[in-house]
């Protein structure tokens, strides 16, 4: 079985923060087991804070991969411009890439069905790409889907924004959304085509 850490869990919210974030606190950590542990175990009292060290060097190597903005954005621009076909094309091979067994769908609300290798079903949506914000209501349809479908996972994608209120019922219904950075990563094999970079 594999471990996986909860997304609410203190180091996967600090993962998330930036790496600065982690680091004051390792430093604090350490500064306060090393003042009040006896001397012989000042040096293990410091050492505590070694986890925090490790996830601000975690945070830090993502912070400086992940894609400028500018960048993230022009990508983003790209494939708004793409059609709905080619858009999910680049999705399912993205997902098959990434070891997922894909199938397509003919739903209202769902696009592909998905199995992960620790045979997790799941359904994947980016019927809506092209939505500059997207609110509560299809997020709920697609979790309504998998509930029937006997699933485990939701997988909503979209060039554009989340309502907080979206993000919060994601959150709570455990629903992955990728946008912004996340999807220009997921995607970056699709090419640009010259039509899609005039202005």
């Amino acid at each position: 079985m594999k471990w996986k850490m909860s997304g609410n869990s203190v180091f996967a919210i600090l993962l998330r923060a930036r790496c600065w974030v982690s680091g004051l606190i390792a430093a604090f950590v350490a500064l306060l087991g090393y003042a009040v542990l006896p001397h012989p175990y000042k040096l293990f009292g410091a050492m505590t804070s070694m986890p925090f060290w490790i996830v601000s060097l975690i945070a830090a190597w993502r912070q400086m991969r992940a894609p400028r903005s500018a960048y993230v954005e022009h990508r983003l621009q790209v494939f708004r411009g793409l059609s709905r076909p080619d858009f999910a094309a680049g999705v399912e091979r993205a997902l098959v890439r990434d070891g997922f067994v894909v199938s397509r769908l003919d739903q209202p609300h769902a696009d592909f069905s998905i199995l992960s290798a620790d045979q997790r079903k799941g359904l994947v949506s980016c019927k809506r790409w092209k939505a500059p914000t997207t609110g509560v209501e299809p997020l709920r349809e697609l979790h309504q889907a998998v509930i029937a479908a006997g699933g485990h996972e939701c997988v909503y994608f979209s060039t554009g924004n989340f309502t907080p209120n979206a993000i919060h019922f994601a959150a709570e219904k455990k629903i992955r959304l990728v946008h912004g950075a996340a999807l220009v990563r997921l995607l970056r094999e699709i090419k640009i085509a010259p039509a899609a970079c005039k202005t």
